[in-house]
């Protein structure tokens, strides 16, 4: 393949896809290869058994494959010393270059030019360009350019502080598990931080190898800044964390104390600081009081479509077996916790035991395979679980398709996979103990089935594990979220009176009604009112899970009474909820 075929030079020529230089009067058998940022070449000396290969990520890396292959034989051959002054005059003619086309630019640039510019540019070649504009902290979001490694998306932050650490430059990539690949496979991890352009937030942060950056134990790592009745807090999403002995309810913090108290540990002061404040209702607002299904950012729910078929999902343990349970102890809990969800009559769940697998890609990648993985083997989660201060002890989450199908007239995107992984430093948590795995492992497939959080402490999907002997059990509420994404429709209700039923004047005419739905499975609420001691008259029917309404047109200083219900199938109803109110003049 070397032997000439076509001079491409005084002592170069071309063979069948080699090329043989001559030039410093021994053979150098090399072939090289260019794409758009990346150039590389391989060169042997087959007289003397020696070879190299160089692989450079720039387009500058072009410049030094000449130098290195000369450098090698002047440490072979004792020649005489090019390669350093080549590298030395390629750098000064690329600097030179560089300062030429830096005098064309205008910095700061012209507002006129700027305003004109779309947030982001995308090209095939090149991949997405942002442009970033000072002031905030989340300036770029978009799907992580990786084609072999799991669904991710990317956040472009410009770093308005470094409380500990170096950081060179101003904006880094953080870059969190769940989105959409270049392959238009999804993926959804419940609790993965999301963050919107603009927000705010402070992030504990390690770097990754792809010089992006990773939020440490995923969501506990994250703390956004929110502006609630005048204050700053800083609040984050405990989704999967586990804290011992914890209530279920994250601390509620005051934003810049904190990351002052944060200040004051890495330069080594030490005090307890005063940045825990005392959460209002409305600091805590907007967490759902019931089952949540679980969407992407499209606000399209997730779902498997082959029970619909009578098809089954086959589900396999990793043969490694959780530490502190041993394999036979896990299969028997994995297999307690699928029949939770099979067991379910009202709906067509049909997740089946299927034995062990060596596989170890769990949401690291796509396999085809449902299984159930232990020890973080990939290393996907940033920091590890202790029992003493807690962590993240598991995540689970279906692999989806982007494209929908329809579903009692709604779109969903169709479950294509799932699979769960246990953390490393579990063993602790898990040891001897079957039922708090049971009780996890169900949680997680809840997931994988299309099931968020509820705010119920009761229900299997409560955000924190209980650990308290319940195993896999469903309540009520579980049931009735599951029923929506896979039953019949023919669940029973629970109707249960609205609590902290409350109304607010706006105006002198109008009302704002607000009030904690404790129902499951009901069909809507009816609102009713009456004036004075008059008689109750109807006024609104208000669709399932709502707990706000507006009443308007009412008369200024009447005093007005009203109620409020839950509407449940078959004509049944809760007990009433009622509250008075006197309107201004």
């Amino acid at each position: 393949r070397r032997l000439p075929q076509v001079q491409i030079g005084e002592d170069h020529t071309y063979g069948m896809g080699l090329m043989v230089n001559t030039r410093w009067g021994t053979p150098v058998v090399h072939h090289g290869g260019d794409l758009l940022g990346y150039h590389s070449d391989f060169f042997v000396l087959p007289e003397h058994g020696v070879g190299a290969v160089i692989l450079t990520n720039a387009d500058n890396g072009e410049l030094i494959r000449g130098p290195l292959m000369r450098r090698l034989l002047e440490v072979l051959f004792d020649g005489r010393p090019e390669a350093e002054g080549d590298v030395a005059a390629q750098a000064k003619r690329v600097r030179a270059e560089q300062e030429k086309l830096r005098s064309r630019l205008d910095i700061p640039p012209t507002p006129a030019v700027v305003s004109g510019l779309a947030g982001v540019y995308r090209s095939a070649e090149l991949g997405k360009l942002t442009i970033a504009r000072r002031g905030d902290a989340t300036v770029g979001v978009d799907s992580a350019p990786v084609v072999d490694g799991p669904p991710s998306t990317d956040y472009l932050i410009e770093v308005n502080r470094v409380i500990k650490g170096d950081l060179s430059g101003s904006t880094l990539v953080v870059r969190v598990p769940g989105g959409i690949n270049p392959k238009g496979l999804g993926l959804k991890i419940w609790g993965a931080p999301q963050f919107t352009e603009g927000e705010n937030a402070l992030l504990f942060l390690n770097p990754a190898k792809d010089g992006t950056y990773h939020i440490l134990q995923l969501m506990l790592g994250a703390f956004h800044r929110r502006t609630v009745e005048g204050q700053t807090v800083a609040l984050r999403d405990l989704s999967e964390a586990h804290e011992v002995g914890g209530l279920g309810q994250d601390a509620v913090r005051d934003f810049d104390r904190f990351a002052d108290w944060l200040a004051d540990r890495a330069a080594g002061i030490r005090h307890e600081g005063s940045y825990i404040v005392s959460p209002t209702k409305a600091m805590l607002a907007g967490i759902d009081s019931k089952f949540v299904l679980l969407t992407y950012t499209d606000g399209v729910s997730i779902r498997w479509f082959r029970f619909d078929a009578g098809q089954s999902v086959p589900w396999r343990v990793s043969s490694e077996g959780q530490p502190g349970l041993g394999l036979a102890a896990s299969i028997q809990a994995f297999q307690t916790a699928l029949n939770a969800w099979n067991s379910d009559p009202n709906t067509n769940i049909n997740y089946t035991y299927a034995g062990t697998t060596s596989a170890t890609s769990g949401l690291a990648n796509s396999d085809g395979i449902n299984a159930i993985i232990f020890n973080d083997p990939n290393s996907a989660v940033d920091g590890v679980f202790d029992c003493g201060t807690g962590g993240i002890i598991a995540r689970g989450g279906p692999f989806f398709f982007t494209s929908t199908r329809p579903f009692k007239g709604k779109p969903y995107h169709e479950a294509a996979e799932a699979d769960i992984e246990t953390n490393d430093g579990t063993e602790c948590f898990f040891a001897n103990n079957p039922s708090a795995a049971e009780e996890v492992w169900a949680h997680e497939l809840g997931h994988t089935l299309g099931l968020g959080h509820s705010l119920l402490h009761d229900a299997l999907m409560f955000a924190f594990a209980h650990n308290d002997g319940r195993g896999a059990h469903l309540t009520d509420d579980d049931r009735a979220g599951i029923n929506v994404l896979y039953g019949s429709g023919s669940t029973s209700a629970t109707l249960l009176a609205p609590q902290n039923f409350k109304a607010h004047a706006n105006s002198n005419t109008e009302v704002a009604l607000t009030w904690r739905d404790r129902s499951v499975g009901e069909v809507g609420y009816r609102l009713e009112v009456k004036v004075g001691k008059n008689k109750y008259q109807e006024i609104k029917q208000l669709d399932a899970n709502t707990n706000t309404a507006t009443v308007s047109n009412l008369t200024p200083g009447a005093t007005y009474t009203f109620r409020v219900r839950s509407a449940g199938p078959n004509g049944k109803f809760s007990p009433y909820a009622a509250v008075t109110i006197v309107l201004p003049h």
